[in-house]
């Protein structure tokens, strides 16, 4: 389109091991899973999306990874991560709750693949106004529930991760 340059790299499902030291107090994540997102570019003037990330699992146990966005790159980003296979998915559809950051927010796929409800934990937010630069972003973490339909088959999930709702003019 008009921007002379975008790259987005997201991976889902990685295991991660993970140490955090704070005050002579040491936390502990080994074995869980993470995930990796990273843009870079020169987006629009006025630039909107929506945009989710979540891992988790099936009712079968499989493991779920999901990037969805909407109103941004041509929606170009929309994958399934189902254990060991990436499945492109089609344009998604948002629909936040009147509070953004406490109500559920449902998203779905046009071709039916994925049907989520986020149920908000937690969000950060930021507003800022300086005239010729702007940014109105609200980002809610917490619960994912939904199904995964492939080949007819519709499983249940359950997974953790975030969602954003973001207007910005650079």
């Amino acid at each position: 389109g008009d921007r002379p340059f975008n790259f987005t790299y997201k991976n889902l499902l990685l295991e991660s091991d993970i140490k955090i030291t704070h005050q002579q107090h040491i936390y502990r994540a080994d074995g869980q899973i993470g995930s990796v997102d990273f843009t870079k570019g020169y987006p629009p003037r006025n630039t909107i999306w929506n945009w989710c990330s979540l891992n988790g699992k099936t009712e079968s146990g499989k493991s779920i990874g999901v990037n969805l966005v909407d109103r941004f790159n041509n929606n170009m980003e929309n994958i399934l991560w189902l254990d060991d296979k990436r499945i492109v998915l089609s344009d998604a559809t948002f629909e936040p709750g009147a509070n953004l950051k406490k109500d559920p927010w449902h998203i779905h796929t046009n071709d039916q693949i994925i049907h989520l409800e986020l149920t908000p934990m937690g969000a950060r937010s930021e507003n800022l106004d300086i005239k010729f630069m702007k940014s109105i972003f609200t980002q809610p973490f917490g619960k994912y529930t939904g199904s995964v339909t492939l080949n007819g088959q519709t499983e249940n999930l359950i997974g953790y991760g975030v969602t954003e709702d973001h207007y910005a003019l650079w």
